[in-house]
């Protein structure tokens, strides 16, 4: 989403721009993808709201049962009456569609796999696996988990002595899995999809099965469902253990087959769901993800990271090092904390959604009967409230009674910022020499 979201924003900023995704075309794959109005003020500062209106599912409740269908908790966020839009659920195919909509073709280029990236003060080039390449000024990787761009660039700072950590070199330790996809119509068997009174469910993990779903209507009479959980101890793998081996159709099947007959709330069971998912989609697996993938943040963070990008990349004064030097600092110091803070929560929220000890079982249901009060749904919407724009667009009106608390900062304030820093330092260190004479 992020790299199809940025692009629009380069689009409307008149900022020259190429988009290359490594398969052939676009792919009918995934499952559900939610969205909070975090990211809506600014998808209906671009005029796409509508179009989204349209093709998802209005600001679903949330509703938590166990796993012989006992509802356990209900959440109502209020999110329109708090920040002014609804949050939407969409299956991933109907909304990479509509973003499409809005990038000139011309300017995708399918079936480009990333082999190498250089750079220098002229700019930076990027090698593809059909011996083509490109050029550009700056090169932003949106390619997921396994980034080829992120591998290269690590590669290249090795090669010049600098340190990275190894907490970002090394490979992807796969001890949770997530599985997901999309019915087709089940209108007729399930006419509660056609409802207007629609909701997200999560069915909770418990001691014996330590894996969550969650399953939510989309437009279309489909369902959107998700299946996660931690690995059991014999199936932790690395990522070329999972890559380059049958490991994942072994391990998927050995999960359905033990959750495949938890009831779900709208009548039937896992088993239906999967039956009535089609083949192409139906074991999509995601074994490596930083956040939840059923909370959606993965998606909201990368949005939130391409209307900063997008508002610093628009006011650069020029693409010499110095001046892209200070543009990523900026984005880093706005971006850098939250996003590092959002990986430790969902993190937490892992752990009591598919913990099995005792105490994992415990904290879960005093933490869902805490997050259905309205004192906490208060707390969670002051740290929703930042809903950022582009500057460089007419700004819609801030809806909502919560105000815009996202961070900002652009080149010009950085640089005040410095130039003042500087001078107090100045000053302090004049009158430590004047004392020291």
């Amino acid at each position: 989403m992020a790299g199809l979201t940025l692009a629009i924003m380069l689009e409307k900023a008149g900022i020259r721009y190429v988009l290359v995704d490594k398969t052939p075309s676009a792919q009918p794959l995934g499952g559900g993808l939610f969205l909070s109005p975090q990211v809506m003020r600014v998808f209906d500062q671009l005029g796409i709201l509508p179009e989204l209106d349209e093709i998802g599912t209005r600001g679903p409740q949330l509703k938590y049962f166990t796993q012989d269908g006992k509802e356990v908790a209900c959440v109502v966020p209020g999110h329109l009456e708090n920040f002014g839009y609804h949050a939407y659920f969409f299956a991933r195919v109907d909304l990479v569609e509509v973003l499409l909509r809005h990038i000139p073709k011309d300017k995708v280029l399918w079936g480009k796999k990333v082999l190498s990236t250089m750079q220098n003060e002229n700019g930076v080039m990027v090698r593809f696996s059909d011996n083509s390449s490109l050029d550009g000024d700056i090169l932003i990787g949106a390619d997921g988990a396994y980034s080829a761009v992120r591998q290269s660039l690590y590669r290249n700072l090795k090669k010049k002595g600098v340190s990275v950590p190894a907490s970002d070199t090394g490979m992807l330790h796969f001890q949770e899995f997530c599985i997901l996809g999309v019915t087709d119509y089940i209108g007729d068997k399930y006419p509660i999809v056609n409802s207007t009174d629609q909701y997200l469910s999560i069915v909770l993990g418990s001691k014996d099965k330590p894996y969550n779903l969650a399953y939510a209507p989309t437009k279309g009479g489909r369902l959107c469902w998700r299946i996660a959980g931690k690995l059991i101890e014999n199936q932790i793998v690395d990522e070329a253990s999972f890559r380059f081996s049958d490991w994942a159709s072994e391990s998927i099947q050995d999960i359905v087959t033990e959750i495949e007959r938890v009831p779900i709330a709208i009548g039937g069971t896992v088993g239906n769901l999967l039956e009535n998912t089609p083949s192409v989609s139906r074991v999509m697996l995601e074994a490596c993800h930083k956040t939840l993938p059923a909370a959606g943040q993965g998606a909201i963070q990368a949005i939130l990271d391409a209307v900063v990008l997008a508002n610093l990349m628009y006011e650069l004064p020029s693409t010499s090092v110095k001046d892209l030097g200070c543009m990523f600092a900026t984005y880093f110091e706005i971006r850098g904390d939250v996003t590092r803070k959002v990986v430790e929560t969902s993190k937490k929220l892992g752990k009591m959604a598919s913990g099995k000890s005792t105490l994992d079982l415990w904290f879960r249901n005093v933490i869902i009967k805490l997050v259905s009060s309205t004192f906490v749904q208060n707390r969670l919407s002051k740290k929703m409230a930042g809903r950022p724009v582009l500057n460089y667009l007419p700004e819609p009106p801030l809806r909502g009674n919560m105000p815009d608390t996202f961070p900002t900062m652009t080149l010009t304030q950085k640089d005040k910022n410095e130039k003042s820093e500087a001078t107090d330092s100045k000053s302090k260190s004049s009158e430590n020499n004047a004392v020291a004479a």
